[in-house]
C-alpha cells in the first residue's frame, strides 16, 4: 500500500507527487476540490474535516465529525464556491424502512 495523502499528478509529462498538507488523509473518496483549495476528511478515528489553502499551503480544521466514518466506496463532495460540503456516513444503529410511493 502507498502512502497516504492526496496525490496530484500531470495531465502530460508534467510533475507529480503528494500534496503537502494532506498526509494524514486516509479516507478514500473523502476529499473534494473547490475554489482555492481542497477540502478532506482526516481520519479515520476522531474524523475532522480539513481545508488545504493552495495558495498558502496551509491546512486548517473546519468541523469534528462526530460519528465514525466507514472505509468502502462512499465519499465526500464540496460545492464549487466552497461554501457547504456534504460526507456519507453510517448509522448502524436504526432498521428504518420507508416506503416512497409516486403520486402522479
Amino acid at each position: 500500500m502507498g502512502a497516504s495523502g492526496i496525490w496530484r499528478r500531470g495531465v502530460s509529462e508534467g510533475e507529480s507527487g503528494l500534496v503537502r498538507g494532506t498526509e494524514r488523509q486516509q479516507l478514500f473518496r473523502y476529499w473534494g476540490l473547490a475554489r482555492g483549495g481542497i477540502y478532506f476528511v482526516e481520519g479515520p478515528q476522531h474524523p475532522v474535516v480539513q481545508f488545504l489553502d493552495l495558495a498558502t499551503m496551509r491546512t486548517r480544521p473546519l468541523a469534528a465529525i462526530r460519528s465514525a466514518i466507514q472505509r468502502g466506496p462512499r465519499g465526500m463532495a464540496v460545492s464549487p464556491d466552497g461554501s457547504e460540503f456534504l460526507y456519507v456516513e453510517d448509522d448502524l444503529t436504526l432498521s428504518d424502512i420507508m416506503l416512497i410511493e409516486n403520486l402522479f
